[in-house]
């Protein structure tokens, strides 16, 4: 397993975020030509959401294999744990009139 802080990512990078764009978009191309129709918006948001809990579940695997000591967790917090943390502290932040909700949906869900 690669060292933690030694990724690098697409944001960095115009090129790698292009290529990384057109095989996406390539792989949903070359799975209508097979079907012989067009997939629909849904159906690509489903397959990516799939795919992004899959993605998820093996990072989360990978950061207790990695044992990473982070003090108040007792252990490497997984994507999962940090979420339900982040919902908790908004949620409670609502309640103490510290957030509006209109400001929890934003921080959780990202809408205005």
């Amino acid at each position: 397993m690669p060292e933690f802080g030694k990724y690098r990512n697409v944001f960095d990078d115009q090129d790698e975020f292009n290529k990384l764009n057109d095989l996406i978009l390539g792989a949903i191309q070359e799975f209508s030509s097979y079907r012989q129709g067009n997939l629909t918006y849904g159906e690509i948001m489903f397959v990516m959401e799939c795919i992004l809990d899959s993605l998820r579940g093996s990072s989360e695997k990978d950061a207790k294999a990695a044992q990473v000591d982070t003090k108040g967790f007792g252990e490497t917090p997984t994507f999962s744990t940090l979420m339900a943390v982040t919902s908790r502290l908004v949620e409670r932040m609502v309640k103490k009139g510290v957030l509006a909700s209109e400001d929890e949906s934003y921080i959780l869900h990202g809408e205005e």
